[in-house]
């Protein structure tokens, strides 16, 4: 009986630990200062709740948001890994694992608990103030008459300092004449973090083509000049969005060695009980 008990518990820790991916499978910053994050993704083949912690040397300035939560095969779960090292820390690189711990939901006979995963992470600080941004994503939607011209812009911090971002536009005629101007408000950007900056003007401008002319900001760096066109139409003649997606998929490390290493685990487990069974036998005849 006892030995069915041990294999149920072992198949269903392996189990456990197969259902979870992460994904990138290492993280590494560089040129840390006093502040970086960056996003992992947690995914489950089945019904677990995840609990995350870092290992020395920066087991007490890692923090994760969130670090313990619920997941499912629906609903995979993207996590902040925020870095913050104490003003004493040194200057130089520092390695160590990010501890994924699983549990599995059930009864008291089912439940189990199991580090699932040990993420390796690199984070490499200095002492250097770096400012790099860049522009991701910009883009002036068509609108229908009187309807206000918006403005989307991503910019991604790549430096180790706090920038402050914005953007200007000038919203042009065919003939190239400037019919109105504005300004977004400032967005403040942690290193290594995205942001959207959005601007709605209001439109009072006839049916037609216009152009928009963009300049975005990061504090008093121009990160990119760029010229869009958009067009304002009569009521009732906008189509409906036709987003083009474009889906990367990420390396997807799945937390275990695979299949057949869990096949093989049972089979030696299962040779172990054997073999106990056995001497047990042997005992009673002798």
């Amino acid at each position: 009986m006892k030995p069915s008990i041990c294999l149920i518990i072992f198949i269903l820790l392996v189990s456990t630990v197969s259902a979870v991916t992460i994904e990138p499978s290492e993280l590494e910053f560089e040129n840390v200062l006093d502040y970086a994050e960056k996003t992992i993704t947690i995914s489950s083949e089945k019904s677990l709740h995840i609990s995350l912690s870092a290992t020395e040397p920066f087991k007490r300035w890692i923090t994760f948001s969130p670090s313990s939560f619920n997941i499912n095969h629906n609903s995979p779960v993207d996590v902040k890994v925020i870095v913050q090292p104490k003003n004493t820390t040194k200057t130089g690189a520092y390695q160590g694992f990010i501890v994924v711990n699983t549990i599995s939901e059930g009864n008291e006979m089912t439940s189990s608990v199991s580090t699932a995963f040990d993420l390796r992470i690199t984070i490499e600080l200095t002492n250097e103030k770096i400012t790099q941004a860049n522009v991701k994503n910009l883009y002036v939607e068509d609108i229908e008459i009187n309807n206000p011209v918006k403005t989307s812009i991503k910019v991604q911090n790549q430096g180790n300092i706090e920038l402050k971002s914005f953007f200007t536009i000038e919203i042009l005629d065919t003939s190239n004449n400037t019919i109105k101007s504005a300004q977004s408000e400032k967005t403040s950007i942690l290193p290594l973090s995205t942001e959207t900056l959005e601007l709605e003007i209001p439109n009072n401008f006839d049916i037609g083509k216009y152009y928009a002319n963009i300049n975005v900001y990061a504090g008093e760096m121009l990160l990119r000049k760029h010229i869009l066109s958009f067009k304002i139409l009569e009521k009732g003649t906008l189509p409906a969005k036709k987003e083009s997606v474009i889906i990367v998929h990420p390396e997807k490390i799945p937390l275990s060695t695979g299949p057949l290493i869990i096949l093989v685990w049972i089979i030696i487990l299962l040779f172990v009980i054997y073999k106990i069974s056995k001497f047990k036998h042997n005992k009673k005849k002798k």
